[in-house]
């Protein structure tokens, strides 16, 4: 059984493990997935065997998805994925492992054991998050939320209108600001944004406040006759940061981006918020997220999982 980090070539070989696309996010920064694989000598190919999704941050990682074939599981192939995470986090002197757990997309269906594997190798203290929201252009343009007048609001700037080496400075600056909800690393780099949906808001020539969005491709597949159909490939934004210290300023922010966004794309297109920040919560309650999908996180101590007695039976759910 061969354990690695998954390819960009491979992405489609595993794609029957990503029940929720969960892959899209390997193009937002700090993202990776460890991928469990089986030689077929005869066929001279690789069986999928495994598959974990996880994200770097700057205190901790965050294990979001793992999921072991059923013709796979008994074999420890979800522990090993398991301690590739812990690997990771401790070579990025990260002291605690965060698992993901969605309370309603159905994973009781797909991996009805995640929970109880995962206790048996050390994770608890259990938080409850907001979780996650999917919408559209058109369901965000008609929240009362966004009909509110923009007059009088803080002038926001367009990040397209920076020059790269002004625009790197600009998101060091967000990503150093205390109150900066980030959902991913921002790390400076310009190239990783929708620059005509990022806005920036200065004063005196100091950053302010920002928030940034990226828009990430889908693919919807079908398998025919053995091969991978494209049936149609779709836009997915992803909001990564926002930054405001006032009402005033987090509106004008907001609503610069739906705009840009607006005439950009069409207004199906899908919008993807990850709610795992407390400090949301004021914002989501002017949204109304009523639908939000709620989940929780489990956390486990990196060194202590190294040290800890290996669970005798654990690997057999996974």
């Amino acid at each position: 059984m061969k354990i690695g980090i998954l390819m960009k070539e491979q992405r489609e070989l595993f794609a029957d493990m990503d029940p929720f696309w969960m892959m899209e996010r390997l193009e937002l920064p700090g993202y990776f997935a460890m991928a469990a694989a089986e030689s077929d000598e005869e066929e001279n190919s690789e069986l999928p065997a495994g598959l974990m999704i996880g994200e770097i941050l700057s205190d901790k990682l965050i294990v979001e998805w793992i999921y072991v074939q059923n013709e796979f599981r008994s074999r420890g192939i979800g522990a090993q994925l398991l301690d590739a995470a812990f690997t990771i986090a401790r070579k990025n002197n990260l002291p605690t492992v965060c698992a993901y757990l969605s309370e309603e997309w159905g994973r009781e269906l797909v991996c009805p054991s995640e929970e109880v594997f995962l206790e048996a190798y050390g994770f608890g203290n259990r938080s409850s998050l907001a979780g996650e929201w999917l919408t559209n252009l058109r369901a965000l343009s008609e929240q009362e939320y966004f009909q509110q007048s923009t007059d009088n609001l803080p002038i926001v700037t367009p990040l397209q209108q920076l020059i790269s080496s002004q625009a790197r400075t600009a998101l060091d600056a967000l990503a150093g600001k205390e109150d900066a909800v980030m959902l991913c690393p921002i790390n400076g780099q310009q190239a990783l944004f929708d620059e005509e949906l990022s806005f920036l808001l200065s004063s005196k020539g100091e950053i302010k406040g920002g928030i940034l969005v990226k828009c990430l491709s889908r693919n919807r597949n079908e398998v025919r006759e053995g091969k991978v159909v494209l049936l149609a490939k779709e836009k997915v934004l992803y909001p990564v940061l926002l930054c405001a210290s006032s009402e005033s300023e987090q509106q004008a922010l907001l609503s610069a981006a739906l705009q840009a966004a607006m005439k950009k794309y069409a207004k199906d297109t899908e919008v993807h918020i990850l709610l795992r920040d407390d400090r949301l919560d004021p914002f989501l309650k002017k949204l109304r997220l009523d639908d939000a999908i709620p989940c929780s996180m489990l956390s486990a101590n990196v060194e202590e999982y190294f040290h800890r007695e290996v669970p005798q039976d654990g690997y057999l759910f996974l």
